[in-house]
């Protein structure tokens, strides 16, 4: 399943991308690769997935609560 959602993300499918995604960040028959599952995440949300757009802002946010708990302890 891995190889067909790669080579339709690999044409631009939003959809695969984000599914592409999620096999590297959970290690889906294969070793984790948060780098990766990163830079599909952005692909997908770059043309309009709705549930990644989400997802990065989720961690975006996230991220920003850490850093300013982190400067303020």
């Amino acid at each position: 399943a891995f190889e067909w959602h790669m080579k339709t993300a690999e044409r631009g499918g939003a959809e695969e991308q984000f599914e592409v995604e999620e096999y590297l960040r959970k290690g889906k028959g294969m070793r984790k690769n948060r780098i990766m599952a990163k830079l599909w995440f952005q692909k997908a949300a770059d043309q309009g997935n709705k549930g990644a757009q989400e997802a990065l802002e989720f961690l975006r946010m996230a991220k920003r609560g850490y850093d300013e708990s982190r400067s303020q302890g």
